[in-house]
């Protein structure tokens, strides 16, 4: 499980980075890296794992007060 949380958080980081480059540049979402899908298949690990959950739940609060403060 260990294994499979990693590779899940690794691909959800770096899709979140393509998205927030894209954004940046002012890229149309359909024209987002092909890969930004692989994401699709760790997506039932990331909401069905208690610590993957945990860890969502945090960036979600990080990332709502961000948004608040700008």
């Amino acid at each position: 499980m260990a294994g499979r949380c990693a590779e899940a958080w690794r691909l959800f980081c770096e899709v979140e980075r393509q998205i927030t480059l894209a954004r940046l540049e002012q890229v149309d979402e359909e024209e987002y890296p092909p890969y930004v899908e692989s994401i699709t298949r760790y997506r039932s690990h990331l909401r069905s794992c208690p610590q993957c959950q945990t860890m969502l739940a945090e960036l979600r609060e990080i990332s709502d007060r961000k948004e608040s403060k700008a």
